[in-house]
């Protein structure tokens, strides 16, 4: 075979001829840019795409094609990355040969000979005009969802207000009925319609939560309260729907659970609330039981320091429903929603909620074995020297006997409907409190000018302008510094309780109100007051009882006298308890420790009807409010001496 022999300007020409045949068949436009930055080459694609001639394309023609908008960034990008002899990739848009502007994606490397010198760039574009068409419709679409949820964010806002608004009037017009003379065929038709006034109010709430949750409209605190409290304070609640239905209900604490911790208590009490409802809604017979233990570091797959359990003998759920339990509007049983009622939303909120402050949630089940449900909660309380009791934005949800008035506190309220004038300003003067109305903004401004109260009750939304509104003129005229305004609202929203702040309010109200929170709200915020006035009250507290027999003989009527005597006991230690912490914390002049002692043991004062106690310990718990450490240690030696008379009544029985 005869040997072919090449020389070397044959083998150049024969290389360029095999790079320009790849480069023309490639399925991408390609170009060459010598040292200068100036296009040398462009490939049949490129050509073909813009419908110009090389020697149009050649040096920096094929610039002129460029969109105007994406020149200098093009243009920039280019000779920086030249310079610094490094790759790119930049998006513009280049005009095709039909006159459309295309989206183009081009990526340009340096490229070098053998021996390692720097010879130019080489580059290939593909067309992504559909992949920028999707995506622009992507984004118009997200943004239409984003207007969609802001719409429906304000359209529950107003729901919120409309159908709150009549259930406020509904609710404390029936709560005002059974303060009066009633027969049997009228609390029975009293407690049906309060019921399902109640029920109704439930499902609205539920509604705003998971609405606030999912858009992120929730924002949760993170302050440090008592978990152990807050949770028997959760059974207490639910004692009288387990003795209905004659379940034990009970709370186990191991040793170890750290009683205080940081996080939300508001949300703490709706997750578990929701789950002891349930667990007493699906349990029959047996019981149900909370139960706290301090999670394990080594075995937590999260930061949360406490593990809540749920444990019920329950009707149990089947292993195949389990994983739906937590979606919206599912139960177990189709028949479920018959036979027990509820809207399915309490456990997707609740799931929600534990996700959003980072913990987990968890059940186990079996059918006609019961139910255990679970979830994890809290951070660790760095500083224990300080301790928030309340938000001044939540109201507190105290016992009936709490709505005493230690005061009689002139107040004015500034409401436009007619029906929530009559409701509030019953409840108000029904518990000895001095009232004036006002229908508007406009009439609240005036009336605040022209006279002193002792608290302002304020709605926040109202026709002739917003209650807030009304607050910022009353706050810049300086004619009410002093007295407290509270909101009160049927708005649900997220960012109302930044607004009613930052206008001058003090505190926060949500319609439906009841007699219990609006009473409450006035103890707390009225506490400062003359010191007649107190005194008229502590002379008052000396006629209250110490014991009221009557509620002990219908505790021993509903429980047996035997368990009532273990209920006793336990009673008198916390007495003892209680009584000893509050003497220490005189000793350090410890205002919140004072205080929330003073709030636990008044809390079960109130459940065996020892009145004069539970006085007693709610005027030291306003001082807590009120910040007087003054006046509470002057208390301190009264409630006392009470709480030795209320043991020495509760061992003679």
């Amino acid at each position: 075979m005869r040997e072919i022999k090449l020389d070397s300007q044959s083998v150049v020409d024969i290389s360029e001829d095999r790079f320009r045949i790849m480069a023309d068949h490639a399925p991408v436009m390609i170009w060459m840019a010598n040292l200068d930055k100036l296009c040398i080459f462009f490939n049949k694609v490129w050509l073909d795409f813009t419908g110009r001639s090389l020697a149009e394309e050649y040096g920096n023609g094929w610039a002129e094609g460029v969109h105007a908008d994406d020149f200098e960034r093009c243009l920039d990008t280019y000779v920086s990355a030249f310079d610094a002899r490094q790759s790119f990739t930049m998006e513009y848009r280049l005009l095709r040969y039909d006159g459309e502007y295309r989206w183009l994606i081009d990526n340009g490397i340096p490229y070098y000979n053998a021996e390692g010198e720097f010879l130019g760039y080489l580059g290939s574009c593909i067309d992504i005009s559909d992949r920028k068409h999707a995506e622009e419709l992507l984004e118009q679409s997200r943004q239409a969802a984003e207007n969609a949820n802001q719409v429906k964010s304000q359209f529950l806002a107003m729901m919120s207000h409309e159908i709150r608004t009549p259930l406020n009037a509904i609710l404390g017009i029936l709560d005002l009925f059974t303060q009066t003379p009633l027969d049997t065929k009228q609390v029975e038709y009293l407690n049906v319609a309060t019921q399902a006034s109640t029920n109704l109010l439930a499902i609205v709430n539920d509604i705003l939560d998971l609405t606030k949750v999912e858009s992120g409209m929730i924002e949760l605190e993170q302050i440090e309260f008592d978990v152990i409290e807050l949770t028997h304070a959760c059974v207490r609640l639910m004692m009288a729907s387990s003795h209905q239905k004659s379940l034990q209900l009970g709370v186990f604490i191991e040793p170890n659970v750290s009683s205080l911790v940081c996080g939300d208590p508001l949300r703490f009490k709706q997750v578990l609330l929701n789950l002891l409802n349930n667990a007493i809604k699906f349990t029959e017979k047996g019981s149900v039981i909370v139960k706290l233990s301090a999670q394990s570091a080594i075995n937590s797959m999260d930061n949360c320091v406490v593990l809540v359990e749920v444990i019920d003998t329950g009707i149990g759920i089947p292993q195949e429903l389990q994983s739906g339990l937590f979606e919206v509007f599912v139960q177990a049983d189709a028949s479920d929603t018959r036979k027990y009622g509820g809207s399915g939303l309490g456990l997707a909120i609740t799931k929600r909620l534990v996700t959003l402050w980072g913990g987990r949630l968890g059940v186990d089940s079996k059918p006609n074995e019961g139910s255990r449900f679970w979830f994890s909660f809290g951070s660790e309380v760095i500083k224990t020297n300080t301790k928030t009791l309340i938000d001044p934005l939540v109201s507190k949800t105290p016992s009936d006997t709490d709505t005493q008035a230690l005061i009689v506190a002139k107040i004015l309220l500034v409401d436009d409907s007619v029906f929530n004038q009559v409701v509030l300003s019953s409840m108000l003067n029904s518990a000895g409190h001095q009232v004036d109305v006002a229908d508007s903004g406009t009439d609240a401004i005036k009336a605040a000018t022209d006279n002193a109260y002792d608290l302002i009750l304020m709605d926040v939304s109202m026709p002739d302008m917003s209650g807030m509104e009304a607050t910022t003129i009353i706050r810049q005229r300086g004619v009410a510094d002093n007295t407290p305004i509270i909101a009160i609202t049927a708005h649900a929203m997220a960012g109302y309780k930044e607004k009613c702040l930052a206008s001058g309010m003090n505190a926060y109200l949500t319609k439906p109100i009841s007699r219990i929170d609006l009473l409450s709200v006035v103890a707390t915020w009225c506490g400062g007051v003359d010191s007649h006035q107190l005194k008229d009250s502590e002379e008052d507290t000396e006629s209250s009882v110490k014991l009221d027999k009557q509620v002990v003989d219908e505790m021993i009527a509903q429980f047996g006298q035997v368990k009532v005597n273990e209920l006793l006991a336990l009673f008198l230690l916390e007495i003892d308890n209680r009584c000893n912490a509050i003497q220490l914390a005189v000793k350090e002049r410890d205002i919140d420790v004072l205080s929330r002692e003073a709030h636990t043991i008044k809390s079960t004062a109130a459940t065996f009807g020892a009145a004069a106690l539970q006085e007693k310990a709610l005027a030291i718990e306003v001082c807590g409010y009120n910040k007087d450490i003054t006046k509470a240690l002057s208390l301190v030696e009264e409630f006392i001496d009470c709480a030795k008379q209320t043991s020495e009544l509760v061992k003679s029985l």
